[in-house]
């Protein structure tokens, strides 16, 4: 009956086996349940190992610097972008140069020089005149905007005029000299310094061959004031 308190034997039995239940773990459990707690704590372990708050800055800072240095040898793009920026740049510079160097005075004392050079003497002919003409105005372009603003005087022998040589053409200003071999003309150093100190000019370029070769030419220069190129 439901109202009967129960029995002794019913009591014991409920309390062997609350105790088996509750407090009574075999060998082969605890082991088990040991190793279920490990691989609980490893696999807890490795989830904060990865997870992202526990990376910590100095990684962050290792990763930085080395995708830096590999930046640094990376090969610079060619891409669209990257030239249009490069573009953008050398504007900016050229912006700043128009604004601060105008004339060869002007980038004369901007440098801390002591010597002005509007007018070269090219003591040379053919191509060896050509090409330094070339070069003297392309840097001339860049630097002052203005191709002209050195400006070159040739010697000419009646041989040249007749070609009707290019560099002839180039020059700002000629001066017919005599033909033949060139002790008469480019090789002809009292002739050279004749012309640079009549004209007038600041400099003489000799190029390679004729007086370039003869050290003459350099100490007639310096003496009277006009730069050997």
């Amino acid at each position: 009956m439901s109202g009967e308190p129960p029995s002794e034997d019913k009591l014991l039995e409920l309390n062997v086996h609350s105790h088996f239940i509750i407090g009574s773990v075999s060998e082969d459990n605890s082991e088990d349940e040991t190793g279920s707690l490990v691989k609980i704590d490893l696999l807890e372990d490795k989830d904060q190992s990865i997870s992202p708050v526990s990376i910590s800055s100095d990684s962050l800072s290792d990763l930085g610097s080395s995708s830096a240095q590999e930046a640094l040898h990376m090969r610079p793009s060619m891409s669209g972008l990257h030239l249009m920026k490069q573009g953008r740049d050398r504007k900016k510079v050229d912006l700043q140069r128009d604004f601060t160097v105008a004339s060869p005075a002007e980038f004369v004392t901007r440098f801390g020089g002591n010597k002005v050079i509007e007018k070269v003497l090219i003591a040379n002919n053919g191509i060896a005149a050509v090409k330094c003409m070339r070069s003297i105005r392309r840097w001339s372009y860049e630097m002052f905007r203005n191709e002209r603003a050195i400006r070159f005087v040739v010697m000419v022998t009646p041989e040249d005029l007749k070609a009707n040589a290019e560099y002839i053409k180039m020059a700002d200003h000629y001066v017919p000299v005599p033909g033949g071999p060139n002790n008469n003309n480019y090789a002809n150093v009292e002739l050279i310094l004749e012309i640079a100190k009549r004209i007038p000019v600041q400099a003489v370029w000799a190029g390679w061959g004729h007086a370039s070769e003869n050290p003459k030419l350099p100490e007639l220069l310096h003496k009277n004031g006009i730069a050997f190129m």
